[in-house]
């Protein structure tokens, strides 16, 4: 009768432990890089809106924003953090800006949310622009759509100021020419995305020159 050969029971606990170990170090690094992705997905898609927003404000030749909108206007929609969406002003007027009724929304290849005429993009949880880290301010003198709003104007420029922001005063857009390490998020105008996931990068710094141009910065908080 041939001999047979089979594992001992010492030899498929070993195999079993070390099974074990590998689940235990490749799934954290595996959870960790498709958060990444989908961080990086989504800063990479509002990039993509800051520069559309900019382009359609160059060619129609009227100020064009983006709003961040309060999730808490939309209570239907569940697991997003944030909620922004594109407006064009209906005039060539920059006076007109100051009145949120005469801004018209605008979102290509979006469909309106929970039968709503309204058609913002969400950003999943747990991804979202933190307002206290942004040096936008808003541009209407009634705040009631949104956290932060980022205007271009007919040109392409960024339109720096003076923002009434509800009292009138004035205040204006600081834009600075360098990058100080460590302090990118002192940077404007811009604002921050940011995530609780864990990630080699949790946090994204955009932020603009007065020509319209986007730059992103990532780093860890």
């Amino acid at each position: 009768m041939k001999n047979k050969k089979a594992f001992t029971l010492v030899e498929a606990l070993v195999v079993v432990a070390i099974i074990g170990i590998m689940v235990t170090v490749t799934v954290p690094a595996i959870s960790r890089f498709v958060a990444m992705y989908k961080f990086r997905t989504n800063m990479n898609q509002i990039v993509i809106d800051i520069r559309s927003a900019r382009q359609a404000a160059i060619t129609n030749g009227r100020p064009v924003k983006i709003t961040f909108i309060p999730m808490t206007e939309y209570p239907e929609v569940a697991g997003m953090r944030t909620a922004y969406a594109l407006y064009m002003l209906n005039s060539t007027d920059e006076a007109a800006m100051d009145d949120q009724f005469n801004w018209l929304e605008i979102a290509p290849n979006q469909t309106p949310c929970g039968g709503r005429a309204e058609r913002p993009r969400f950003m999943p949880s747990p991804i979202e622009v933190d307002p206290a880290e942004s040096t936008l301010f808003d541009v209407e003198s009634v705040n009631t759509d949104g956290i932060i709003d980022l205007v271009f104007r007919g040109n392409g420029a960024v339109f720096e100021g003076p923002y009434p922001r509800g009292n009138n005063s004035g205040e204006r857009l600081v834009f600075n020419d360098t990058i100080v390490a460590g302090k990118e998020d002192e940077l404007s105008p811009g604002f921050t995305m940011k995530t609780v996931s864990k990630t080699a990068f949790d946090r994204y710094v955009i932020y603009l020159s007065l020509f319209g141009k986007v730059s992103v910065h990532p780093y860890h908080s």
